[in-house]
């Protein structure tokens, strides 16, 4: 008895360990649009971007957010321009209003830990952590 007592615990501390899931497909194809179509670029040269990975937040923002719901999407981007090549990270939020996903911050992994608390609704550790983002 105590054993399963034991391995029911150990299964909701690891599923909670990492809640954020996987896109739907829609889901998927409307951020990659997101990204694709909002990553910051010179004007005589576009960034290029490569998706690789994506996944949704099952945290969700507070009251002052106008944010339904948080997304990251990572991968790699290069450009011929001044951006260094390397790694990015892209934090977009479906908006309350519009539906419509919004690109909130873009960069290296890192860069996106200094967007506004208030377009978290104040629960931005808790979001980046479900989406994978150490901010530390």
């Amino acid at each position: 008895m105590r054993v399963v007592a034991v391995l029911a615990l150990l299964s909701l501390v690891a599923a909670d360990a990492r809640a954020a899931r996987k896109p739907s497909a829609s889901e998927r194809a409307a951020v990659t649009a997101a990204v694709l179509t909002q990553v910051p670029d010179l004007p005589s040269s576009p960034a290029v971007v490569v998706v690789r990975r994506i996944v949704v937040s099952t945290v969700r923002p507070g009251r002052g957010s106008n944010f339904l719901r948080f997304a990251a999407a990572f991968g790699y981007g290069r450009d011929a321009s001044g951006y260094p090549a390397g790694t990015r990270t892209a934090v977009v939020g479906l908006h309350r209003r519009t539906r419509g996903w919004i690109m909130i911050g873009y960069g290296p992994t890192r860069a996106v830990c200094r967007e506004p608390q208030f377009f978290f609704g104040g629960r931005r550790a808790a979001i980046l952590r479900d989406l994978g983002i150490r901010c530390h």
